[in-house]
């Protein structure tokens, strides 16, 4: 019976251990959500790009980078390029909710919180072209997309764990103490019937 004890302890201490070192692996992950505009005025495109941001224009089944932004009489211009790869990876992305993305040393992605996506209505824009200048009207501009890091997700993926692993290393531990203590022997001793 004491070897089927340990035996079972020893699994389950084993499967226990198991998930509070893989655990870590499946939290602190990063996570960016996503800002919709329905229609968004020449300001606040001229304000995106003096804040920085990498602006994608989207039309028809591409995407650009456009550069150089300008707006003259409600038209937006600017140069178009091709998009690198990094940036080509969030062309699509889920408008609710959060999305992830990697920021490590070997794949930071972080520029992702950078992005702000502008879609054109295909009727009333001419197909685009990498290399060339484009002028859009900016009533043509059906919906933009601004990229944020999620704070909320991305804490809750660094605290979840870090709260779930403190139990379950104190658990796994006290399972660890009781299974290698020695079990106690009781001394029934002789009973006197008289």
């Amino acid at each position: 019976m004491k070897s089927y004890f340990l035996t079972g302890t020893y699994k389950a201490v084993s499967a226990l251990m198991a998930l509070i070192f893989l655990s870590p692996f499946q939290g602190c992950m990063f996570y960016y959500k996503v800002q919709t505009l329905n229609k968004v005025t020449p300001q606040e495109i001229m304000k995106f790009d003096s804040l920085g941001k990498y602006l994608v224009l989207h039309s028809s089944d591409s995407a650009y980078h456009l550069t150089y932004p300008a707006i003259n009489d409600n038209t937006l211009s600017g140069d178009l390029s091709v998009l690198p790869d990094v940036r080509r990876k969030y062309i699509t992305t889920k408008s609710h909710g959060a999305n992830r993305y990697k920021n490590t040393k070997e794949h930071d992605e972080s520029c992702v919180l950078n992005e702000v996506h502008l879609y054109v209505n295909d009727s009333l824009v001419p197909k685009q072209h990498a290399g060339k200048t484009s002028q859009i009207s900016c009533s043509a501009i059906q919906k933009t997309e601004i990229y944020q890091k999620d704070k909320r997700k991305t804490t809750a993926s660094w605290l979840v764990p870090a709260l779930v692993c403190i139990p379950l290393i104190g658990a796994g531990v006290l399972i660890i103490i009781i299974a290698s203590s020695p079990a106690p022997e009781f001394n029934m001793g002789t009973l006197d019937v008289d």
